[in-house]
C-alpha cells in the first residue's frame, strides 16, 4: 500500500522529481555518500537546513532521474515463488483443519 511501490517495482520514465524528498532521503543515507555529520547546517537565522553536500547529491540524483528515469527492481515479482509456496502451505493446513 506504499504510494511508491508501483514505481519501485516497474521503474519510471524520465521525469523531474521534487527535490525535497530526495534531500531527506540523502540525509537518511548520507553515510553511503561519504557525507559526514548529520547532513544539516545552520543558516544565517539559526535554523537548520540541509548541508550543501546533501543538496548537491540530491540534485545529482534528480538530474539522473530526469535524464534516465528509474530502473525497475521487481521486488514483488522476485518473491512470487515464495508467496506461492507460503499460500499453498497455508491453504493445505486450512483444508486439513476442516
Amino acid at each position: 500500500d506504499a504510494p511508491h511501490a508501483a514505481v519501485m517495482e516497474m521503474g519510471s520514465r524520465p521525469h523531474t522529481p521534487p527535490l525535497g524528498p530526495l534531500v531527506e532521503w540523502v540525509k537518511r543515507y548520507r553515510a553511503s555518500f561519504d557525507i559526514e555529520g548529520r547532513g544539516v547546517v545552520r543558516d544565517a537565522s539559526g535554523r537548520f537546513q540541509a548541508s550543501p553536500a546533501v543538496v548537491a547529491v540530491a540534485r545529482a540524483i534528480q538530474r539522473k532521474i530526469a535524464r534516465d528515469g528509474t530502473k525497475p527492481t521487481y521486488f514483488v515479482q522476485r518473491q512470487l515463488p515464495a508467496i506461492r509456496e507460503h499460500l499453498h502451505a497455508a491453504l493445505t493446513a486450512a483444508l486439513k483443519g476442516r
